[in-house]
């Protein structure tokens, strides 16, 4: 399965990830150890699998990703409060960088949680025992398959049977393939067979509509207006003809520059399940 899931923009539906697993223990731990701070200078991503807990492995030389058994893992399997701290997205961009395709744990930072999913990297809360259970056989068997179905939240790995849980919102765009903003905003807009004249120009009068509408419609609500001495107009309703001027001016624009209804722009993606050993 190739390294490039999180940064691609064709998103597709992710129904189960499998792979083996690394068991990390301890608790609270934060972004800064998973990617120190040091190395958020840089002006893209790349590379970032290479500082993972960059100071911890040198520190403990017996850290689980110093540990050769683990070097095919691509499903982290963790404790409590994982990737607390602060928001930085290079945390979860590293992991999904180095390989990982899910993260198995008790509970997660709420931020970490959402930018892993905006990658395409699950994180399954289990409770404290099945994790514990969990983390014992990968550090026993090492090879031992782990798969996790993210639509029940089952998780198996050998004869261990648990059950996890994912937020039903990141579930379901798991499932959809709606997890990757950049690959729904990266969707072409298709041109009707009826209509004459590229895209990108409804596309550019669309934009503009938009603006219209979010940056003067709120303009002339929010703009002071004082009536004149000799106006009859309350100053309510001069703002709401204004207002409805130019709202009526913004459909004209959209009428003209709608594309035909019987040609949907978009398209279900396809399915698909990732699972074998990650890349390096």
């Amino acid at each position: 399965m190739s390294n490039s899931q999180g940064s691609s923009v064709n998103a597709q539906a992710i129904l189960q990830v499998a792979g083996r697993g690394l068991p990390l223990r301890g608790h609270d731990i934060d972004t800064d150890r998973i990617m120190p701070a040091r190395f958020l200078v840089a002006v893209s991503f790349a590379g970032l699998e290479q500082h993972l807990f960059e100071d911890d492995r040198k520190a403990n030389p017996a850290h689980p990703f110093n540990d050769p058994r683990y070097r095919a893992a691509s499903i982290l399997v963790v404790n409590t409060n994982f990737g607390c701290g602060s928001s930085r997205e290079h945390a979860p961009q590293g992991l999904v960088r180095a390989g990982y395709r899910a993260v198995i744990g008790e509970s997660f930072s709420e931020i970490f949680q959402g930018n892993a999913a905006m990658l395409g990297m699950p994180c399954f809360a289990a409770g404290h025992d099945d994790i514990a259970r969990l983390q014992a056989l990968i550090e026993q068997t090492p090879d031992v398959a782990i798969a996790a179905d993210v639509a029940t939240g089952a998780v198996t790995a050998d004869a261990l049977r648990l059950t996890a849980t994912l937020p039903a919102a990141l579930r379901d765009g798991f499932l959809s393939g709606q997890w990757n903003p950049t690959a729904i905003a990266a969707r072409p807009v298709r041109r009707s067979a009826r209509r004459r004249g590229p895209a990108a120009v409804r596309v550019g009068i669309l934009t503009f509509r938009d603006w219209i509408i979010g940056s003067l419609g709120n303009w002339v609500i929010d703009y002071p207006i004082t009536r004149p001495s000799n106006c009859s107009i309350r100053p309510t309703a001069m703002k709401r003809v204004a207002l409805a001027t130019v709202i009526l001016s913004a459909i004209a624009l959209t009428a003209r520059a709608q594309p035909a209804r019987d040609n949907p722009s978009t398209s279900a993606a396809p399915l698909r399940s990732i699972s074998g050993p990650r890349g390096r």
